[in-house]
């Protein structure tokens, strides 16, 4: 009998252990994806302020880099509103 319950405390406490670990595994990965699905985001932004900077550039005139810094601080500026507007609250007594 002692021998039995003696098992049932090793079960719950690996299960316990299991679900400790399945949890922190879960959020790291939850923090990994969130980290690379911003820098993606931020990188798709950067190529393409570059690229409206190469078009400025050569169709105005200008320096290069005066019109990239202008380009990506207005693409991080809408990157950063939008997950602003998104994550914002709808007001009191709104449900999501």
């Amino acid at each position: 009998m002692i021998f039995l319950r003696f098992c049932l405390d090793l079960v719950k406490l690996f299960i316990a252990f299991l679900t400790v670990t399945g949890t922190l595994l879960f959020y790291l990965l939850e923090f990994a994806v969130s980290l690379f699905m911003v820098t993606l985001g931020l990188t798709i932004f950067v190529v393409f302020a570059l690229f409206l900077a190469f078009l400025g550039q050569s169709i105005w005139g200008g320096p290069f880099w005066a019109w990239a810094a202008g380009c990506i601080l207005l693409s991080v500026a809408f990157a950063l509103g939008s997950v602003n507007a998104k994550s914002g609250s709808e007001g009191p007594g709104e449900d999501r």
